[in-house]
């Protein structure tokens, strides 16, 4: 989300209800396949990078700088489509009010000027 949404804690509650983390990992780790997919990777999917339809997560620009496909475990797939839902409820509201821009890659905004303000562009998990 732009500036003016970091996602404070009481709004992060209705995710982690609905992954209910086991043993006290997050949703975010769960994304991560074991010794595969690194935090910052993770912390950098947007929305368009979930691939929900073939249970694929796209991973750009990851460890060597490289662009991949990785697996999307089903169980997840609920859990993210409620939590995405309840996000883009506030994408909404910020588009409403004129925020809600995110930085593309490279020149992206150059090319794409509408892009950072599109949904698919959002980051899944934002700090």
């Amino acid at each position: 989300m732009g500036a003016s949404s970091i996602m404070l804690w009481n709004e992060l509650v209705p995710f982690t209800q609905a992954v209910k983390p086991r043993s006290g990992d997050r949703s975010e780790t769960r994304l991560r396949p074991r010794r595969r997919t690194r935090r910052p990777t993770s912390l950098h999917l947007r929305v368009k990078d979930l691939l929900f339809k073939l249970l694929m997560i796209q991973v750009r620009d990851g460890k060597g700088g490289k662009d991949r496909l990785t697996i999307l475990p089903e169980s997840l797939v609920r859990p993210l489509q409620l939590y995405l839902k309840y996000v883009r409820s506030i994408f909404n509201r910020d588009r409403a009010l004129g925020f809600g821009s995110v930085p593309l890659p490279h020149l992206m905004d150059r090319k794409y000027p509408n892009a950072p303000q599109e949904w698919g562009w959002e980051y899944v998990f934002f700090l």
